[in-house]
């Protein structure tokens, strides 16, 4: 049977603290005898407002108030009752406090999203760089304060102090320069928080580049990609291809007829979460991350997470870097110059050198020539001597020889004649 409107209505509960001052942003749990229950906050008057049936009227409704550390505090009622609707019901917490927290990151800027990381961390996240938690009145101990992509800081809470400050590191660095065609992104990030990497889906993160005017107007220049962190330090390096009017711009130098506020104006490179989910189920489970629960709206299904810069960073203005780029050019092809200058040189003396070899080469030829005619003489001489050698060594056999041919022969003739006789 469709409900009726007269058959459901608002009602509303204020909280107060011992000092009669509303307690703002505070949560309560609120249970029905049927065994429902819900989780509403109070507004900065102190205020929480929700909607309760007809059957709901007339009967008990049980409350609790924790604090941001889940520890349920005193109030002077445990039960309220609502006999009609647009009623208004005080519950005074007996035993709280309020303290504030001022955040701000090294740059000196509040964080767009904060709140206190070692307690449930969606109930205190301020989008002003001011936290206001609820903690009992005799708490004392060490706070948690975090921030999307900054390390976390611990803050020592006493019993005699409620406003505190406290600085937040960066986690993550970035560098940019310009090749003339696309801006080259280095990323490096050391300490990032594990909520800020994800739980069993890794939380994807984008940056848009953007020159602002000094007048505040935008130019996008492009984006990055999506990128994750898959440890809590290292480093990445992309690139973010300018637009065609911006790259012929630089190229052809008609940038220096750009109007001044855009010659002036600042390079601004701004990370964000960059997913949309499908239901609540990836938030909640696949993430575990506050700031993404924070950023979700949850209806109309299915949910949407606003696109929230958490952290812009700022860099040289647009003519300064490429005057730092046009300086890096030039110191290039300065080195370029005197590395000219060093292998000419080295030409030069290898020039000398090999005149000098080839000097050597010419005298050593010279020489060589004079060897060979010697050696040529030599062989001649050395082919005469071999001939008159080879006379005297025959004018000495036949000096030997003949003197005793003849007596044979004389000796041999006088046989004969004695053997006629």
């Amino acid at each position: 049977m469709p409900v009726k409107a007269q058959d459901y209505g608002g009602v509303s509960i204020q909280l107060l603290g011992k000092d009669d001052r509303p307690i703002s942003f505070a949560v309560i749990r609120l249970e029905f005898d049927s065994g429902y229950y819900f989780f509403t906050n109070t507004d900065k008057w102190g205020k929480a407002y929700f909607w309760i049936t007809q059957e709901q009227l007339n009967k008990r409704i049980k409350l609790e108030i924790p604090d941001v550390f889940n520890k349920p505090l005193k109030t002077n009622v445990s039960e309220v009752m609502f006999t009609g609707f647009n009623q208004i019901k005080v519950v005074k917490v007996l035993n709280s406090r309020i303290i504030t927290i001022n955040v701000l990151d090294e740059i000196g800027q509040a964080p767009p999203l904060a709140g206190i990381t070692n307690a449930a961390t969606e109930r205190t996240i301020s989008r002003n760089g001011t936290i206001i938690a609820l903690i009992s009145d005799d708490f004392e101990g060490d706070v948690k304060v975090g921030a999307p992509l900054r390390k976390d800081g611990l803050i020592k809470v006493t019993k005699d102090e409620d406003r505190y400050e406290i600085t937040l590191k960066m986690a993550i660095t970035f560098t940019l320069y310009s090749n003339g065609e696309e801006f080259v992104v280095s990323v490096r990030w050391d300490g990032i928080e594990d909520r800020d990497m994800g739980n069993k889906m890794l939380v994807p993160y984008s940056a848009d580049l953007r020159l602002i005017s000094t007048r505040g107007d935008i130019k996008m220049l492009g984006k990055l990609d999506p990128i994750t962190f898959t440890s809590s330090s290292g480093e990445a390096t992309m690139n973010i291809t300018l637009p065609e009017e911006i790259n012929t711009a630089i190229k052809t130098g008609e940038w220096m007829e750009w109007p001044d506020e855009w010659k002036k104006g600042a390079l601004m490179l701004a990370f964000y979460i960059d997913y949309q989910p499908s239901s609540q189920e990836e938030i909640y489970v696949y993430f575990n991350n506050a700031w993404m629960l924070a950023l979700t709206s949850f209806l109309p299904i299915p949910p949407t997470i606003s696109k929230v810069y958490l952290y812009e960073a700022t860099f040289s203005p647009f003519v300064d870097l490429l005057i730092n780029q046009n300086a890096e050019l030039e110191r290039q092809l300065e080195d370029a110059k005197a590395r000219i200058e060093t292998l000419e040189s080295q030409l030069a003396s290898s020039m000398e050198e090999l005149k000098y070899a080839r000097e050597q080469v010419s005298s050593l030829t010279s020489q060589l020539e004079v060897v060979m005619e010697e050696v040529t003489i030599l062989k001649g001489e050395l082919s005469a001597t071999r001939t008159q050698l080879q006379i005297a060594s025959l004018t000495l056999i036949l000096g030997i020889a003949i003197p005793s041919v003849i007596a044979a022969l004389l000796a041999l003739l006088y046989i004969r004649k004695k053997t006629k006789a």
